[in-house]
This record gives structure tokens, sequence and C-alpha cells, in this order.
């Protein structure tokens, strides 16, 4: 139970669907929430390098440490390219992209309620 206590901040994935309105012939997308669920989302992760003309750069990697069962009782399943939508209490809330596929923690051979996965923030237009 201790790890579960260590998520304080909240959760939901984001989906896009299509409406049945069209605008100049285009068709418009409505977003879906998902159910909140309850992570932790870390800035401070390891740093990730790359290599812009013969610079090193080296900026930190968010994770998202998520539990696997919503508030609603439903499964959390995420997956790489996934939007979730993250109220945190250090961040402020924002919609992050999952950018890895997401794994699963073991503790041996069992499975405990937890995934983690490398997100990006994602940038509004």
């Amino acid at each position: 139970m201790a790890l579960r206590s260590a998520l304080v901040d909240r959760a939901r994935l984001v989906t896009k669907e299509a409406t049945s309105q069209q605008v100049e012939g285009t068709t418009t997308y409505a977003r879906v929430e998902g159910p909140w669920f309850t992570c932790r989302l870390g800035v401070e992760g390891p740093t990730q390098e790359e290599v812009d003309s013969g610079r090193v750069r080296t900026h930190p990697t968010p994770i998202l440490l998520y539990w696997r069962t919503a508030q609603d009782g439903s499964e959390v399943t995420l997956m790489a390219d996934d939007v979730v939508e993250v109220v945190s209490n250090q961040e402020g809330t924002a919609d992050w992209q999952v950018s890895t596929k997401p794994l699963i923690i073991r503790k041996k051979v069992v499975l405990l309620g937890a995934g983690y996965a490398n997100v990006e923030r994602v940038e509004e237009p």
C-alpha cells in the first residue's frame, strides 16, 4: 500500500471521437475523457541526451507512475501515443502524451497494481 499512497496526482485518458457534424466538408472531433485514476508525475526523471550539430543536450525525461485501476473500478490500459490529462500539484493541469510503451511494475513474479511510462508535454498551438 506504500506505493499507492505516493501517487498524489490524478489523471484521465483523453481521446477524440468523430461527431455527426461536418464543418465545410470536414469531420469535427469532440474531446472524450475517461475516468480518473491516481498517478504521480515526476519531471525530474533521468536525463535524455540528443546530439544537435555537434553539441550534446540533456533534458529531463518526465515519467508517469500510475495505478492500474481507475476510481470507477475499471482497468487503466495506457499505450504509446495515448494522451493523458494530468492534474499535478507541482506541474499544474496539462495534457501529456505517452512516449514509450508503459511497463507494469513487478515484484519478482507477481504483478503489482502500478505501471509507468515516459511522457512528453503536449504543447497546444
